[in-house]
């Protein structure tokens, strides 16, 4: 997903923590921080099905 995102043009942040308050409430696989995107995926490799 982050290789066609980059090849797309963008650049998210992998493994990017989100906080609020100051206290960490989510971890997500990629971000856009500076438009408040998080992007989470799940594919077979992840399950061992490829």
């Amino acid at each position: 997903m982050r290789v066609h995102l980059v090849l797309a043009g963008l650049d998210p942040v992998p493994q990017y923590q989100i906080t609020l308050d100051g206290e960490d409430v989510a971890s997500v696989d990629l971000a856009f921080p500076a438009r408040k995107v998080a992007v989470e995926y799940d594919g077979g490799w992840r399950d061992g099905e490829l």
